[in-house]
């Protein structure tokens, strides 16, 4: 996940999990867990059968359910496989790789559900035992063997070195660097995040690696397993063990930089302003209009950082950049907000072709509508504007204003409920900064009245149009806007910045999850040093997840597929360029994409591996003042714990299998 360095705004890489998804995460495990569970009870099958070869004498027994389970599931996932390389739904240039590793075209086809009931079934064949011997557990043993690792991790005095080199990171920013007032805040936080998840991840990682290969080493492994333990409640101590320090030690800090930071630092008005606050916002899907019968989809100004697309301007302009708001996303408690007024923020970009006027941004005018006014807007905009002239109000009234402006925004208030529209002219933006625009909260009184249009949504499918829209025009000449889906969206409420900051660090602490969880499990078969490497090498990747899937999914463009490493040599050797159309009869390109599809099918398969730690961060939420969506923590943190279920799985059989005299 990254975000944008400017303030009230927020880009994400990866879209918030949600819970109404649910059901799709779960095909997604058993699938991903099932293909992998599938593949130990074969290697265990095989190992088992070349034991049994190699001892004459003995004779060959293996349980009949987990044969039947095998033999069930490897059906399954072939018949997946088929169905899905004779049927499958290919992609088609236009589509976001994205898009089809998140929402894949075959979701729901008989053979999507293969591979899911395949994926059950062998993991029942892998948890089943493991369950029967999570019977045997006592909670007395697990504990004294986490309160022993807890004194070896302090005597130890390793995570002490780490303490100390983060010591520096936890003092505010601005007392060591010259930062521009409304940044000391985001700054700060985004330093400590970053400094707390280098120093801790290494720390967890580095302890957990050795901890058991130390026993090993030191043979205490001996004097442990020939008491009434189970071995796997060694994995299982070691991880609560590290846990429970790592967890104290990152509240701790995080507790100090917090006390330091909001309350011993004397924070700017505008850094408060910009990013001590914990906004709830209501985020809409973007689209574009342009003249009558164009396709304007946004100008690219040759920007490097390109998500956002520029609206040209003027007075009488025709292009609209407009934020649509679906009812599943629109809170109804809009309709009835303090003062009557609905808070819309925005920050927007600007693109100069010329200077313009000096010490001066750009000027647009906001239109909001509902669903209705949208079927006849010129009549409703001339009722609106002739409402206002009649009354004479300011159409820029504020709720917060002066009396006369609260006056008139008392009549805003009570026009814009019966006509359902409401416009904001000469609105001032300027770049890096965070402005808002006042709502009339009736107007959403009337936006959910009736039934909208039915339209065809990418994700959802065929539902109900848009109840809420909100229109921008540039009024300046020469002058552009750039805009992103989140740089503008709905105020819906204000959480608590200090609960908000110790929330942030929840993706940080998943991290430790993963890496702890990983490194035990390693060294129940590796040396210390070969744990900690694979550990740092895995969870590593799990940080340049984004790039990969980029090598994984071919990235297609409007008219030729990206090469892959087989045909991108064919080139290479033929002195092909990278543009030209390559001829799909050629058997010498057929080799190379067969080859570079199976280049493709490799990595897809590693991803399934990898963690996803690019998504277990919030610190961008924090430093920029929005609130940590809390259904965005609990799902992560229940993929964390089905990732780490497997790897508890691979954690039991290895040391239960171990013979504790070789190691």
């Amino acid at each position: 996940m990254s975000a944008a360095l400017l303030f009230g705004s927020i880009d994400l890489d990866y879209a918030p999990l949600q819970s109404e998804h649910l059901s799709r995460y779960l095909r997604t495990f058993l699938q991903d867990a099932g293909g992998f569970a599938l593949l130990g009870l074969i290697l265990w099958l095989c190992i088992t059968i070349v034991r049994s070869l190699n001892h004459r004498g003995s004779r060959l027994v293996l349980p009949r359910p987990i044969l039947g389970i095998i033999a069930a599931s490897a059906v399954l996932y072939g018949a997946g496989v088929a169905g899905s390389y004779f049927g499958g739904t290919k992609a088609v240039p236009s589509q976001d790789p994205f898009m089809l590793l998140e929402y894949p075209p075959d979701i729901g086809k008989w053979w999507d559900w293969c591979f899911t009931i395949g994926g059950g079934v062998a993991l029942i064949g892998v948890i089943g035992p493991f369950v029967l011997d999570c019977a045997k557990l006592r909670f007395r043993r697990i504990f004294a063997l986490a309160k022993l690792t807890i004194l070896e991790a302090v005597r130890g005095r390793i995570l002490w070195v780490f303490l100390l080199l983060l010591l520096p990171f936890l003092f505010p920013a601005k007392w060591f660097f010259l930062l521009k007032p409304e940044d000391e805040l985001s700054t700060s936080i985004s330093i400590l995040h970053v400094s707390l998840t280098i120093f801790l991840m290494l720390a967890a990682g580095w302890m957990a690696s050795f901890s058991i290969p130390t026993d090993i080493r030191t043979q205490t492994i001996h004097t442990i397993v020939t008491k009434p333990v189970e071995r796997f409640e060694i994995v299982i101590g070691r991880f609560l063990g590290h846990m429970f320090l790592l967890t104290a030690l990152m509240l701790s800090v995080t507790a100090f930089s917090w006390v330091l930071t909001a309350f011993l630092s004397n924070v700017h008005r505008e850094a408060r302003e910009e990013s001590m606050k914990a906004r709830v916002p209501v985020y809409g899907d973007i689209v574009f209009q342009g003249p009558p019968g164009s396709r304007f989809q946004g100008e690219s100004v040759g920007r490097e950082y390109d998500r956002r697309r520029y609206v040209p301007g003027g007075p009488n302009s025709p292009y609209r950049a407009k934020w649509i708001f679906l009812e599943r996303n629109l809170p109804r408690r809009l309709t009835s907000m303090p003062n009557d007024a609905v808070r819309c923020e925005f920050k927007f970009d600007i693109f100069r072709t010329t200077k313009g006027e000096e010490n001066k941004g750009v000027f647009c005018t906001f239109f909001f509508t509902t669903h209705e006014t949208e079927k006849n807007l010129a009549a409703v905009r001339e009722n609106y504007r002739k409402r206002i002239n009649q009354e004479r109000i300011v159409p820029t009234a504020r709720p917060d204003g002066n009396a006369a402006e609260r006056a008139d925004w008392a009549k805003l208030v009570r026009i814009v409920e019966e006509i359902g529209y409401y416009e904001f002219t000469g609105k001032e933006v300027v770049d890096y900064h965070t402005l808002h625009v006042d709502v009339p909260s009736t107007i959403f009184k009337k936006a959910f009245e009736g039934t909208p249009e039915m339209m065809d949504h990418p994700e959802y499918g065929r539902i109900e149009g848009p109840r809420f829209i909100v229109s921008v025009r540039c009024d300046s000449r020469t002058q552009f806007i750039g805009v992103k889906p989140n740089d503008l969206y709905l105020l819906s409420s204000e959480g608590n910045f200090h609960v908000n900051y110790f929330k942030g660090v929840a993706g940080l602490w998943l991290r430790i999850c993963l890496v702890v969880g990983v490194a035990v499990t390693c060294s129940t078969y590796l040396n210390g040093v070969v744990s900690f490497l694979a550990t740092l090498f895995l969870i590593g990747l799990g940080f340049f997840r984004g790039f990969i899937i980029m090598l994984a999914l071919t990235p297609f463009s409007t008219d030729v597929a990206n090469p892959g490493p087989t045909d991108s040599l064919r080139k290479l050797i033929t002195n092909e360029a990278l543009g030209v159309s390559p001829d799909t009869t050629s058997p010498t390109q057929q080799v190379t994409l067969a080859m570079d599809d199976g280049f493709r099918w490799c990595l897809r398969r590693l991803l399934n591996v990898i963690p996803n730690t690019e998504r277990l961060t919030w610190t961008d939420y924090v430093a920029n003042g929005f609130d940590v969506p809390m259904d965005d923590v609990s799902l992560n943190a229940l993929m964390v714990a089905g990732y780490l279920l497997m790897w508890a799985l691979l954690g039991h059989y290895l040391i239960k299998w171990r013979e504790v005299a070789t190691w």
